[in-house]
This record gives structure tokens, sequence and C-alpha cells, in this order.
């Protein structure tokens, strides 16, 4: 009972963390990727002193996903080029 009920907790908080992702306009592989990577990093250096949770993730998922668009920008130009060809 207890383990299904934390597997829903979890998978409703993950959810959230996707939703918030989703803004980011990134593919849906890469940005699943980064939530569960963002979720495991966030509980690594969680502190309950200096925040929630929750919001750890956020800003870990905003980082990692900054970083992805910016090592990504040429893949994505070339996309476009090869698109328009």
């Amino acid at each position: 009972m207890i383990t299904n009920l934390s597997y829903n907790n979890f998978y409703i908080f993950r959810q959230k963390l996707i939703n918030y992702s989703r803004r980011f306009k990134i593919p849906y592989e890469d940005m699943e990727e980064i939530v569960n990577d963002s979720i495991l990093k966030a509980l690594d250096h969680f502190d309950n002193d200096r925040g929630s949770f929750e919001s750890l993730c956020r800003v870990i998922i905003k980082n990692k996903i900054f970083n992805f668009t910016r090592d990504n920008a040429y893949m994505y130009l070339l996309v476009l080029i090869d698109e328009n060809e």
C-alpha cells in the first residue's frame, strides 16, 4: 500500500516537472531525460533549510535545458537548413 502510494506521488511530481519543462520547447525524449537527471541531482544536493525540493528541481531543470539548447543549437540549425533544401 505504501509503495503504491509513493509511486503515485512520485509519478504526479514527475509529471508536474515535465509540464514545467514543456514551456522550453525541446523534444519530449530529451525533456524526460533532463527531468530524470534533475531529480537525481536534486536528491544529492537537497537541503531542507534552503528551500523546497520542487523549487530545487525546477532550477536544475532550467539550467540543464539552457545548457542543452546552447550545446545543440548547431544541430537544430542543420535540421532547419536540411528541411529548406
